[in-house]
């Protein structure tokens, strides 16, 4: 199966087509992702920013979004050269766009992190403890109280607006 996003560079689907987001799904390969220059009959390969290949844990195959309009997502520079707007008409879009929340435990320059609130333009987070994710037989240890950290929007993106941070345990225990 083959699935075929056009890429606009606004929020309109009159404006100017920059090219495509092709996604395929092959059995026993996985998911790909490829994009494709506007009249091009080329595609260049690339990996979203959140992608685990074994679907046996859930469908993790995410690309960043540094906006929304309605059904329409803009996605930071990848392979493509600026920002660019895909449009997706099911109701599922919105079902698929994956937030980070309280309670979420999330890696970022090799540390975890606990998830403690989820704010407009910042994340407050706390150092991960065991018990944040216990997978081990009997109760988990108490939580101790420790320092609070503030990340804000700037300080989660890479200097193309993707995220810099990973979603922790997408394979459970």
């Amino acid at each position: 199966m083959v699935s075929v996003y056009p890429l606009d560079i606004e929020s309109d689907s009159s404006s100017r087509r920059i090219g495509d987001l092709i996604v395929a799904a092959v059995p026993g390969r996985g998911l790909s992702s490829h994009f494709r220059v506007a009249g091009s009959r080329q595609a260049t390969p690339f990996t979203p920013d959140l992608y685990l290949q074994d679907w046996g844990y859930g469908l993790n195959f995410h690309q960043t979004v540094a906006a929304q309009s309605g059904n329409w997502f803009k996605l930071p520079r990848g392979p493509w050269e600026d920002e660019v707007w895909v449009h997706r008409e099911s109701e599922s879009a919105h079902s698929s766009v994956i937030l980070v929340r309280p309670g979420d435990i999330i890696e970022m320059s090799g540390s975890s992190w606990y998830v403690i609130a989820a704010e407009s333009d910042a994340l407050l987070v706390r150092a991960e403890q065991p018990a944040d994710f216990w997978c081990e037989q009997g109760d988990p240890p108490t939580v101790t109280p420790t320092e609070q950290f503030r990340f804000f929007r700037r300080e989660l993106l890479d200097s193309h607006g993707h995220l810099i941070l990973r979603l922790k345990y997408l394979k459970g225990c």
